[in-house]
């Protein structure tokens, strides 16, 4: 009975339940999607999101949103987006990162942003009110519905190159905010954008496609993911003119028509005949230019050739036919385009020679310093010499062999300290009484701070047109205090590590001495004089670690004293965020790394300070080693490009 009970309640629950909440208004919850490598060509290195290790990518592997694709010389990937059926071929060194891949109230969204090189998409129509398509370049972001499209990202000039072979696009500027512009882009048309371009009409950067640029930019991965697609060309291509006719036909005319410069049947006859040889002209001038080779392109021409209704004949291809008004926009876009190159090149060309000065002059004091200190080290050498000499002839020949004996005496010691110093480094760890400490009032030890500066300053830095990256600067303050007597200062050694995003500041100074760097910036102020021998060096201790070795040495001078607090050294430091880790506007971005940055402190961990007096002692003070956390505190902010 009791179990019949149970069974009573509980049918009666589920219908309560069913009444109460069954017929409600159903709730959409964001759903991820996932892209699916179906092709794979060389090196093809993928970084899963959130992560900072790479993964070599291989047939059928899954990606989603916020991986990272990474494409070697000779390289290349396919990727499929498993509901939709949209294809992206990426050419090799590329570099692009998935940044939407979500479903949200039926609406389907892909997005990527390419940095580096280039892809080919092909697009299925978008069913869907709330679909989307879109491509992003650090300048532009096209938008498609249905489209065979190229991008291509220029790294080192800042160009981004769009094209529309089949299907319509829309593109519009992302790095000019205040003057935000888009432009409708129609099959066989291109437009070429620079970072940093304040054209007044985003529409006079458009023209007929350049098929010498095109193929220039393309592996032979792009030229036979264009002619595999070659149907989906024909037919979008077909609509398209079979549309524009019917307009010119009932005496319409629109934008797409004046843009496209189509006022009658003739004109349009014309760019069905150029659309009708566009691929055959991209594929004649890769076999040219030796993009391909010709033996496979003619076997993918053949099995292409038997499933299209158009048959491809590379031998029967017609020359795209330019108006006089194409040829001359073509042609200024062009001289534009070699201009800015130009430009480029003589700015990195100053470059490179400044560089060299630099280094020349650099290596130059460097020679000159080490001829001054061996030609000091000489006369120290002789000047003693010849007062040894000197004393020996005042002595008489008793007092002549007591200082002798003593010189050999000092001589012996020092060969036993050299060999026990050699044993240390050896592994033997023997204890031994130090000089001065075998009984007495015990020194007292020097007090060591550790500390970082109470203000930072975090910088946007655009680099060369590409991916702009968040900059934190910082520096490391080391202070001194209570290092009298025996404790005084001649000479000492510092080792630090920290995380591979964290770099010395040094390593950005391209101009000027690294010596009246390593003065002017690390040991201004310092208890140590401007001129004393020095070692600075960071190296790489694994592929998260970073290690900085710091030595200075007050030679040829004395023992330095600090009675009261001072400084003996500040490192400045970078800390790299790059920006791909956060989504959204780059002002919104900011925003969330200065939050990460409360909430995550910076880590610097300290290894080893020791300090030595002239006698080689080793100095007592208070243990600073272990891990030191700076919270920044973010007030200034800025933005800068590097060129």
């Amino acid at each position: 009975m009791k179990l019949k009970r149970v069974v009573a309640l509980f049918l009666c629950f589920s219908v309560v339940f069913v009444i109460a909440f069954g017929s409600s208004a159903p709730v959409y919850a964001k759903t991820s999607r996932v892209a699916e490598v179906i092709e794979v060509v060389g090196d093809v290195q993928i970084t899963k999101a959130g992560g900072s290790k790479s993964y070599r990518a291989y047939k059928d592997m899954t990606l989603n949103q916020g991986d990272h694709v990474v494409t070697g010389q000779g390289a290349s990937l396919v990727l499929r987006i498993s509901d939709h059926d949209d294809e992206i071929t990426i050419d090799q060194n590329a570099s692009l990162y998935i940044s939407e891949l979500t479903e949200l109230a039926g609406g389907k969204k892909s997005k990527v942003k390419m940095w580096a090189g280039a892809l080919w998409s092909k697009v299925k129509t978008l069913v869907g009110q709330n679909d989307e398509f879109e491509v992003e370049t650090p300048t532009a972001v096209m938008g498609v519905r249905g489209t065979n499209l190229f991008v291509g990202v220029n790294p080192e000039t800042g160009q981004s190159k769009f094209m529309i072979g089949s299907g319509v696009g829309v593109v519009r500027n992302t790095d000019n905010q205040e003057n935000s512009q888009s432009v409708l882009l129609f099959p066989s048309q291109q437009l070429n954008l620079f970072f940093g371009d304040q054209a007044t009409d985003l529409g006079d950067g458009v023209s007929i496609v350049d098929l010498d640029a095109l193929v220039q930019s393309s592996g032979p991965a792009i030229i036979e993911s264009i002619l595999k697609n070659k149907a989906a060309f024909d037919r979008e291509n077909e609509e398209f003119i079979a549309q524009q006719k019917r307009l010119i036909e009932t005496g319409q005319s629109n934008n797409q028509m004046q843009q496209l410069g189509i006022s009658s049947l003739a004109d349009l006859e014309r760019m069905k005949s150029n659309l009708d040889n566009l691929i055959g002209n991209i594929v004649n001038k890769a076999i040219a230019e030796n993009k391909v080779n010709e033996s496979t392109i003619q076997q993918l021409i053949e099995q292409i050739n038997k499933t299209s209704d158009k048959k491809l004949d590379l031998k029967q291809v017609k020359p795209l036919e330019l108006t006089a008004l194409e040829k001359k926009k073509q042609e200024e876009l062009k001289r534009l385009e070699e201009e800015r190159k130009k430009k480029l090149d003589e700015e990195k060309k100053k470059q490179e020679e400044l560089k060299k000065k630099n280094e020349e002059l650099l290596k130059k004091l460097e020679d000159q310093k080490k001829k001054q200190e061996e030609a000091k080290k000489k006369a120290e050498e002789e000047a003693k010499k010849k007062a040894e000499e000197e004393l020996k002839k005042k002595l008489d020949a008793e007092a002549l062999a007591a200082f002798l004996a003593k010189q050999a005496e000092l001589e012996k010691q020092k060969q036993q300290q050299e060999a026990a110093a050699k044993q240390n480094a050896g592994g033997t760890n023997q204890p031994s009484q130090e000089p001065g400490n075998s009984g007495g009032s015990q020194q007292s030890k020097g007090t060591v701070k550790v500390g970082f500066n109470e203000e930072s300053t975090l910088q946007i830095e655009f680099i060369e047109g590409s991916l702009y990256q968040y900059v934190l600067e910082f520096n490391l303050n080391i202070d001194l205090s209570n290092f009298v007597g025996d404790n005084a200062i001649y000479g000492v050694q510092l080792e630090l590590t920290y995380g591979n995003e964290i770099y010395t500041k040094d390593s950005t100074w391209y101009e000027g001495n690294f010596d009246n760097i390593f003065y002017n910036k690390i040991i201004k102020n310092s208890i140590f004089p401007s001129d004393v021998p020095y070692v600075y060096e960071q190296s790489d201790m694994n592929e998260v670690e970073q290690h900085l070795l710091v030595g200075l040495v007050n030679f040829p001078n004395g023992n330095i004293s600090v009675s009261s607090e001072k400084r003996l050294i500040s490192i400045p430091f970078i800390y790299y965020v790059d920006d791909y880790e956060f989504e959204g506007h780059y002002d919104d971005v900011y925003d969330n790394i200065v939050q990460h940055l409360k909430d995550n402190p910076i880590e610097i961990v300290l290894n080893k300070l020791q300090f030595v007096n002239k006698n080689g002692k080793e100095a007592t003070t208070t243990n600073p080693v272990g891990t030191y956390k700076f919270k920044p505190n973010i007030i200034v902010s800025e933005q800068i490009h590097v060129d």
